[in-house]
């Protein structure tokens, strides 16, 4: 019997965290986490720690991001499987429905938004206070109107849309070398106009920490 099946049956019985654990041997200290190894993640020990050792990393921060983000990517699809089919296991639905749920397309993960964009830049200027009075970092209000999205043939979108950028920086600071992207299932974007503007100072310095 699959990890999910068992979580099904526990659920079905009212089992709380703590019998259950009792009734698989499980320590206390180690319930949680075993619980989600066997009963979600079907006992893959070796790939339930990758996925814990991602969400430890970002949680407190010790492991450099793109390295995160790498990982994170290369696991996500599997880990989003084995969610999915434990939540299904635990639905009063047919065999036969649940099992087209567990093949593709359904089977694979998918993002619940279509693109996410991304400004990138360099911030320069004649001060070391880059960011404007009364905030502690640089800021941007990024307003977009999107003008037009089309899904292709291939399920992905073109996509044309209008910007208006408000930086809230240091003055004197501009942004140099800019350019904006987006991420995601987007066969090509295009920006029919975008506008940058600054937005005034503030009347108070942002608090001093030092």
């Amino acid at each position: 019997m699959q990890g999910p099946e068992r979580l099904a049956i526990a659920l079905s019985d009212s089992l709380s965290k703590r019998e259950l654990a009792k009734s698989w041997g499980l320590e206390p200290k180690d319930r949680d986490s075993s619980i989600r190894q066997e009963f979600v993640f079907g006992g893959d020990a070796a790939f339930h720690q990758a996925v814990r050792n991602v969400s430890d990393g970002v949680e407190h921060g010790h492991i450099d991001y793109m390295s995160l983000h790498a990982e994170a990517a290369s696991l996500r699809d599997r880990a989003a499987t084995f969610v999915r089919n434990a939540l299904l296991s635990c639905l009063p639905i047919p065999p036969d429905l649940r099992a087209n749920l567990e093949e593709p397309p359904f089977s694979v993960a998918v993002r619940t938004d279509i693109a996410t964009k991304v400004l990138a830049g360099l911030l320069r200027g004649p001060t070391k206070r880059l960011a404007a009075r009364g905030n502690l970092h640089p800021d941007v209000d990024w307003q977009s109107e999107l003008i037009s999205i089309e899904e292709n043939k291939e399920h992905r979108y073109d996509i044309v849309y209008r910007d208006n950028i408000q930086l809230k920086v240091g003055t004197g600071v501009v942004l140099e070398q800019f350019h904006t992207e987006i991420l995601g299932p987007v066969s090509r974007h295009s920006v029919s106009d975008i506008k940058i503007t600054r937005a005034p100072d503030a009347d108070v310095d942002p608090p001093d920490f030092s």
